[in-house]
């Protein structure tokens, strides 16, 4: 099960691998990837929310929900049985994104543009070093 701790290069794999899985070839910011970041800080704007705080606890959750949906599918072989784990999994992430008030398609975008910057990834990194010591709660 996920501890609720990564090291900052643990951290910085996921984001990256994030990005890389949510959009396919892409190597840098695109402007539709820049016009759904600006949404994601435009959404949290409106409950004065810091955006990178925002996709920081979805980040930890989504993780967490993704560390269980490997772990219950190492231990089943049935293809039904993975399909309704997978379903599962899906229902709860989508409940994520909707308790947030942020897209799939948002999230993703925000991801792959922590990834090609450097300076916000290091806030972003050090937010989710924050949430994961319990202060941000």
């Amino acid at each position: 099960m996920f501890n609720g701790r990564m090291t900052g290069s643990s951290i910085l794999m996921v984001a990256a691998t994030a990005a890389a899985m949510a959009i396919p070839g892409v190597t840098a910011p695109t402007e539709v990837q820049a016009q759904e970041q600006a949404q994601v800080q435009a959404q949290a704007a409106e409950g004065a929310v810091d955006p990178m705080e925002v996709v920081a606890r979805m980040y930890l959750e989504i993780a967490e929900i993704r560390d269980e949906l490997h772990q219950q599918l190492a231990g089943v072989h049935d293809a039904f049985q993975r399909d309704e784990v997978r379903t599962e999994i899906n229902e709860q992430l989508a409940a994520v994104y909707e308790r947030h008030g942020v897209s799939a398609a948002d999230y993703d975008a925000f991801i792959a543009w922590l990834s090609s910057e450097a300076e916000e990834r290091e806030a972003f990194q050090a937010i989710l070093e924050r949430l994961q010591d319990g202060d941000g709660d």
